[in-house]
């Protein structure tokens, strides 16, 4: 039961970790069209 909730906080954190990596990504793109 404690490996389950483990293995569901670990895929959020994945997720979180992905979403951080794409925002980074579009800003670097737009700070690249527009500088």
């Amino acid at each position: 039961m404690n490996k389950k909730s483990d293995k569901k906080w670990k895929s959020s954190y994945t997720w979180v970790l992905i979403l951080n990596t794409l925002y980074i990504v579009i800003f670097y793109i737009i700070m690249q069209i527009y500088a």
